[in-house]
Order: structure tokens, then sequence, then C-alpha cells
């Protein structure tokens, strides 16, 4: 048996402004549980749908609440604000009525800085 592709396993489909569906295959899950990089896959890909094209996602917080399991998944977002260069949204995962994950993410257009921080050459591999 072949496992999909993570790209499939992060599809969302859409089921009106706000809100989509998913079905988690049981290739990605750990025993009972999906794993919880599908889990923010599946959020992020509704986040991408939601945050304007010209703000990048800056901070990422995943609430893991109950195991999600394979099967389907309903995912609802929301942006809870946006000014003139960052954004605030909110997505909840649900199975049945139990919701099984949160994240909550800003994302923000860049920023001139007169700061730099060159990229550390002695990083241990």
């Amino acid at each position: 048996m072949q496992t999909l592709p993570l790209s499939q396993a992060i599809a969302i489909t859409p089921r009106g402004p706000g809100s989509w569906t998913a079905e988690v295959s049981p290739d990605w899950a750990q025993g009972r549980a999906v794993f919880g990089g599908v889990v923010s896959g599946l959020g992020l890909a509704a986040l991408d749908r939601l945050r304007p094209a010209d703000r990048p996602v800056r901070l990422v917080v995943v609430e893991f609440l109950a195991p999600l399991t394979p099967g389907p998944v309903h995912i609802d977002g929301v942006v809870l604000r946006s000014g003139r260069s960052l954004t605030h949204a909110r997505i909840t995962l649900t199975q049945g009525e139990q919701p099984a994950a949160i994240i909550l993410a800003s994302c923000g257009r860049p920023r001139p800085s007169r700061i730099a921080v060159p990229p550390a050459t002695d990083a241990p591999r």
C-alpha cells in the first residue's frame, strides 16, 4: 500500500465562506490519531485561503485539543482583525461536535529595518 502524498493529505474542499472539509486518510495516522503535522497542514491550508496574499505567515500557535482521527474533518476559519500591515486569524478543526485543534496565526507584510542579522555559518549539522 502506497501512502497518499502530503499535498493530497492536506487538501481541503470549500464548504462556504470561511469553511472547508477534508477527508484524512488512515495512511497519515499513528495508532488512533493523525500526525500533528497533517493536522497543522490542514489548518495552514485554510489559513492560506483567508490571509491576504501580501502577508506571509509570521507566527503560528497550534493547540491540539483532542485526537484527530482518520475520516471527515470540518475546518472553520475567521479573520479576527486585519490592520494596515498585520492580520490575525483563528482556524478550528472539528470532528463530529468535538474541536480537535485550534490554530492562531499572525500574518504580516515585510517591514524595512536597519537591523541585519547574517546567517549563522557555524551551525551544527
